[in-house]
């Protein structure tokens, strides 16, 4: 399916403004696209608990680690934690030299455990896990995890990256108090509730608006009448794929989406990667856009957009610059790393006796628009320039970027 872009936004945007100038309607555009992208959330006005730093009955807290997977922010995420726990005064400042540009968090989690010099913290080499977005390494993890909690009890305090990492910890089995961080929507994952059942020991930041804000975007950018997604029924995967914000979406700005269900997310990656081949081909023929949330290693999706990139439609990817870097069109990358200052806080208040599940949790998270050009070239999609201006990640090539 060519995609005809007759239809988008823009397009239509300029019938109705034929007597603005090239100047005022690229103004338009930038202002627009930053109403979506900026949030405006009140902060909470949670009891105030002192941050200042205090030892654990005598002895220091020891801090663990989980991760659901690698991603790109993750490091900076621990390192910025870290240094805002050190402007706090419980810790000395790191010196980060020796930590390599590209290191991963196990060996940022590892640099921590050697360099630290705290009289009040300890972060050990073993408090670390990462299941590397695989699902029998998530259950193992969670099976490692809640035995320690309950038999070692030396683990006072787990900060958790990602949705999986929250739901795994997010259980009475322990009480041992969790910080969830980068995690899109948790509720709807089921890791923070209203309701007399929500989790006292559980605590994650989040942007309640950050799916639905880009979906929006998406259609103004675009104007498709049908988006496609597929996904996974499974609970395991369901969740990434954003689809009760997709239905809410499209009742709003009236467009239809369409789903095709597969089941992969147990299979091996590389039979996985050929079910999603299969199903994103087929629904490029029967959609005008698509919502890419396959939770599949890079290589594979390379491989997949490659095929959807032959219908000539565009696609979005709420999950950041992986996917974009693999050939999706559009996206956005967040800063969760800005909000470190607020983690580093919870932390100190958790410490200091604050029940996690009364810390504010609402973020104002900043985000940037990115764009793969080689993307836009293969699919024949024209960039209006005005979009140019508010994009700060443009990438020129499959796996590779060139930030302004």
């Amino acid at each position: 399916m060519k995609y005809d872009k007759s239809h988008t936004g823009f397009e239509r945007v300029a019938v109705l403004n034929k007597k603005l100038t090239v100047f005022s309607v690229m103004l338009i555009l930038i202002f627009a696209i930053a109403a979506v992208l900026i949030i405006f959330s009140e902060t909470g006005q949670e009891e105030k608990v002192s941050s200042a730093p205090r030892l654990n009955n005598g002895r220091k807290w020891n801090i663990a680690y989980l991760q659901s997977g690698e991603d790109s922010h993750n490091t900076q995420i621990l390192k910025a934690s870290v240094d805002g726990l050190a402007r706090l005064g419980w810790l000395k400042p790191v010196n980060w030299a020796g930590l390599g540009r590209d290191a991963g968090t196990r060996q940022c989690w590892d640099y921590i455990s050697d360099n630290i010099s705290s009289d009040y913290l300890m972060f050990a080499k073993n408090a670390y896990w990462s299941s590397e977005w695989q699902i029998s390494k998530r259950n193992y993890n969670r099976r490692e995890i809640l035995s320690r909690l309950n038999d070692a009890k030396d683990i006072d305090l787990l900060i958790a990256l990602g949705v999986w990492s929250g739901q795994d910890l997010a259980t009475n089995l322990h009480k041992v108090p969790v910080l969830v961080i980068s995690s899109i929507n948790p509720k709807t994952a089921g890791i923070i509730r209203d309701d007399e059942q929500a989790f006292p020991h559980i605590f994650a930041k989040y942007d309640p608006e950050i799916i639905s804000r880009q979906i929006r975007m998406f259609h103004l950018l675009t104007g498709f009448r049908k988006l496609g997604v597929v996904y996974d029924p499974s609970d395991n995967t369901k969740l990434f794929s954003n689809i009760e914000e997709l239905k809410s979406a499209s009742s709003e700005k009236k467009f239809e989406v369409v789903t095709k269900t597969v089941s992969y997310s147990s299979l091996p990656p590389a039979e996985a990667a050929g079910v999603l081949f299969k199903a994103y081909e087929e629904l490029s023929r029967e959609a005008d856009a698509i919502w890419i949330t396959a939770v599949i290693d890079t290589p594979y999706l390379l491989e997949i957009m490659k095929s959807v990139h032959k219908s000539k439609i565009p696609t979005w990817s709420p999950y950041g610059e992986r996917f974009v870097e693999a050939g999706v069109l559009f996206g956005v990358r967040t800063f969760p790393a800005e909000n470190a200052a607020d983690y580093a806080e919870a932390i100190a208040m958790i410490f200091n006796g604050m029940p996690p599940r009364d810390i504010n949790q609402i973020i104002s998270n900043r985000y940037e628009l990115i764009i793969n050009h080689a993307t836009a070239k293969v699919i024949d999609y024209k960039i209006p320039r005005g979009l140019l201006f508010a994009t700060d990640n443009n990438y020129l090539t499959f796996k590779s970027k060139e930030k302004k």
